[in-house]
């Protein structure tokens, strides 16, 4: 995940797209808004429009860029293809009837991005983030539910077209106590660990895990208990969505998760996409506010018949918070699933 808030961000862009060379690039949060009507989305900011022409003929030289805007700065996506290439049709929202022409709808934070390709249907969304107040935990309850619910039935549409659906993005939820850091990040416990990885994460014994001991009383029935993005209600929802949208973690399916603790330099660790930001403790300034715990919150999920096609989903560099560990333009790392060429969503020629 990348953003163009500035030039140090967008010529980092500007070096992973010459580098990589990706068919197609999502990116979250994008923090700019678009006027009420306008359609087009165009970032209604002047100091904005000015940064994305300055992009487009410099780090973008090469690929088309559409948005998905909302109102306020809050969210925003975008989604880049290499000039020449366009997908048959484009979403900024969930469609109830796949079969209908797309319209000038837009999710009203600009979270969701929908294209639509030979051989697949390809979703990107910024999932938002479940704060810590009751309006918020509804919300994401919601979000939760109608994602869950709309990737049951894209599944079975794009299976009666021979399509297969891809998912991609900044889900905001680490599933399992692997896609966390261990505690050796745990500024009361630095020394390295041999405990089981589940005391280690999980929040049991003497190295109880940071993430989910916060927010304890954050619902009646625990449910938003723990960090942002590991509470149980949340995993409950990202395992929701592979069962009903039959999706595999594409990430996993070729990562497996490690049988004991993870890497012993956590700050090295290049299974997590995201690592909170070090802040400005004058006592231990590597271990500051999350302590530069990894979270791998954003993900690539797949329709399982097209795992054949799945050459490789791998997290790359290690965002802005580990500086000078591979920076590319983001405090998330971004993920990159590659696909073997097919028509089809089993082909793989």
């Amino acid at each position: 995940e990348k953003r163009l808030q500035s030039q140090r961000d967008s010529s980092a862009l500007g070096d992973f797209l010459a580098t990589r060379r990706p068919d197609l690039l999502f990116l979250s949060e994008v923090k700019m808004a678009r006027e009420r009507g306008d359609v087009s989305h165009c970032p209604k900011e002047e100091g904005d429009r000015r940064r994305i022409l300055r992009a487009e003929s410099t780090c973008l030289a090469g690929y088309e860029c559409t948005f998905a805007l909302g109102l306020k700065r809050a969210a925003g996506s975008a989604v880049l293809w290499r000039d020449g290439s366009a997908p048959r049709r484009l979403w900024r929202y969930l469609p109830d009837d796949l079969d209908a022409p797309p319209s000038d709808a837009c999710d009203e934070d600009g979270r969701v991005l929908l294209t639509e390709w030979p051989s697949l249907l390809l979703l990107h969304t910024y999932s938002p983030n479940v704060g810590q107040t009751p309006e918020s935990y509804r919300r994401r309850t919601n979000w939760d539910a109608r994602v869950a619910e709309w990737a049951e039935h894209a599944a079975s549409w794009a299976s009666a077209r021979g399509l297969a659906v891809v998912y991609m993005g900044d889900l905001n939820c680490a599933p399992q106590h692997e896609d966390v850091t261990w505690c050796r990040c745990n500024p009361k416990n630095r020394r390295g660990c041999a405990c089981p990885l589940d005391a280690c994460a999980q929040g049991s014994g003497a190295t109880a895990g940071w993430m989910l001991a916060q927010h304890p009383s954050a619902t009646d029935d625990g449910g938003f208990t723990g960090q942002n993005g590991v509470s149980p209600n949340e995993r409950r929802g990202f395992a929701e969505l592979l069962r009903r949208g039959g999706l595999v973690d594409a990430f996993r399916h070729h990562h497996p998760a490690p049988a004991g603790c993870p890497s012993p330099d956590p700050f090295a660790d290049d299974t997590f996409s995201y690592r909170g930001w070090p802040g400005n403790d004058e006592r231990d300034p590597a271990f500051a506010k999350y302590y530069r715990r990894g979270m791998r919150i954003d993900h690539a999920l797949v329709s399982a018949a097209l795992l054949p096609r799945v050459v490789a989903c791998n997290i790359l560099g290690a965002g802005e918070s580990c500086a000078g560990a591979g920076f590319m333009g983001s405090d998330h790392a971004p993920i990159v699933l590659c696909l073997a060429r097919g028509t089809s969503p089993r082909a793989a020629d």
